[in-house]
């Protein structure tokens, strides 16, 4: 597992990694998960990206699409915390 954050408001949580998915629920900008698995490339929200199979306290297993999460490593750097 690998650690992620979520980089944008509201974003829905699902069941499926599909934008048919049922939606669990929403999560925040800062959102910590942990990076399960990903799945085969996605096009969703005209983005091209692949759905990350996440855990997240208080949700079963689910799925985020993965123009809405970043690498911790990452998301840090982007703000200047982690060189």
């Amino acid at each position: 597992m690998e650690d992620g954050v979520v980089n944008d408001l509201n974003v829905r949580i699902r069941l499926e990694p599909n934008t048919k998915g049922l939606v669990l629920g929403k999560v925040q900008t800062g959102t910590n998960v942990k990076i399960i698995k990903q799945s085969e490339p996605y096009i969703a929200d005209g983005k091209n990206n692949c759905w990350y199979q996440i855990q997240l306290d208080g949700y079963p297993i689910c799925w985020i699409f993965g123009g809405y999460i970043s690498k911790k490593e990452d998301y840090f750097k982007n703000f200047g915390v982690i060189e």
